[in-house]
């Protein structure tokens, strides 16, 4: 079976929308605006035509699908660097073109543009094919929860926890101050971002640059999107958050998004007591005014570890039933259904300083990975 891979062009929406459809079923993907603004992404030439979506055609029939977000990337090298990646969310072949040759001539036109290539949600099948491909990988992104509400998080746990000893969590979580929004400045979350993570020259964690343009694209262009900023940037450490609805339930989940210390040490072994006390500031406001019952925060590696027990937040380990008091449910819509793995690779030049090596960092908010519907949101994994 011949077949070529081409750039996607708006000419092939409908032929492409009828695809998608009939192989993953009505999801929010498959509304232009949101299609549109994802594979946008940020980078200097995101919008260029090499870096638009690639469909797998032969014979005048779509076989395959790549998605890629075009970004930045910071890595450090002998000296801190900032290099153009893409990020891989979507990737589908038809069942009867699903053979090695054709995913690999969809990853091969990916990696060849750009130094970095970042997969995340890889299927079982797209793992393996990553790893074989030299790819590194941080397997299951952790999770960190706390409860807000002691009889509301104890309704959501997989197992049934006592409820004296979620009341004593929650009490450490909640006992402060409110911390109401503020208005999102993409300039000055930059600024907070390259405060942060540069230190001494050198980048303390590697992995997407945040610079005021993807501030600006994720958050603010996204279509849809109602996002929570928290903090003063950059005077203060800061966090982005969404409330996130429990299907058929009363109580909400806080879902954070983006923590950024102020202090660069944080990334390693110090805790930022300040950014701590934001996060239960937020939690504290989102319990009074959107009936929040729980929070929790996925990323990729440990270093904020410090910080985020100061805040109140624990690792939920895998399987989450194993501890009923850090059971909370990993999927709200609906409650308790099966949550796709969020799981992340990447491929970077072999000059990458192997000194940091472990410090790459992705949490839940790269590649649009906090869209949740329903079941069929496992149909996302790439």
């Amino acid at each position: 079976m011949r077949a070529e891979v081409r750039s996607f062009l708006p000419v092939d929406w409908m032929e492409l929308s009828i695809y998608l459809k009939e192989h993953w079923g009505d999801l929010p993907i498959l509304d232009r605006s949101l299609f549109n603004w994802r594979f946008t992404g940020f980078g200097e030439e995101a919008q260029a035509p090499r870096f638009a979506p690639k469909i797998l055609w032969s014979n005048g029939e779509i076989l395959g699908f790549l998605g890629t977000i075009p970004g930045r990337y910071q890595v450090q090298m002998e000296t801190a660097q900032i290099t153009d990646g893409e990020a891989i969310t979507l990737l589908l072949a038809h069942p009867q073109a699903y053979l090695k040759e054709y995913e690999e001539a969809l990853l091969v036109e990916t990696e060849r543009r750009h130094p970095v290539t970042i997969c995340f949600r890889a299927s079982r099948d797209s793992a393996e094919n990553c790893i074989d491909r030299g790819y590194s990988s941080c397997g299951r992104l952790l999770r960190y929860v706390a409860p807000i509400d002691a009889s509301g998080y104890q309704e959501y746990c997989v197992s049934t926890p006592e409820y004296e000893q979620l009341e004593a969590w929650a009490q450490v979580v909640t006992d402060d101050d409110e911390l109401a929004p503020s208005n999102p400045e993409p300039i000055a979350m930059g600024k907070l971002w390259m405060e942060s993570t540069l230190h001494e020259d050198k980048w303390v964690i590697q992995g997407l640059h945040r610079s005021s343009r993807y501030w600006q694209w994720r958050y603010l262009d996204r279509p849809g999107g109602d996002y929570l900023f928290f903090g003063n940037p950059p005077h203060t450490p800061a966090i982005v958050a969404k409330v996130e609805d429990v299907f058929g339930r009363p109580g909400k989940i806080l879902r954070l998004l983006e923590i950024i210390p102020k202090n660069p040490l944080a990334w390693t072994i110090e805790t930022d007591e300040e950014l701590a006390a934001v996060i239960r500031q937020a939690a504290v406001w989102a319990h009074r005014h959107h009936d929040c019952v729980a929070m929790d925060y996925h990323v990729s590696s440990s270093l904020l570890m410090p910080t985020l027990a100061c805040a109140g937040l624990r690792e939920q380990p895998y399987p989450v039933a194993r501890k009923p008091y850090l059971s909370l449910a990993e999927n709200f819509k609906p409650l308790f259904s099966p949550s796709p793995e969020l799981n992340a690779f990447w491929k970077s030049p072999s000059e990458v300083s192997d000194t940091v090596s472990h410090r790459w960092c992705f949490t839940r908010a790269e590649a649009d990975m906090d869209l949740t519907t329903s079941l069929v949101d496992e149909m996302l994994s790439v």
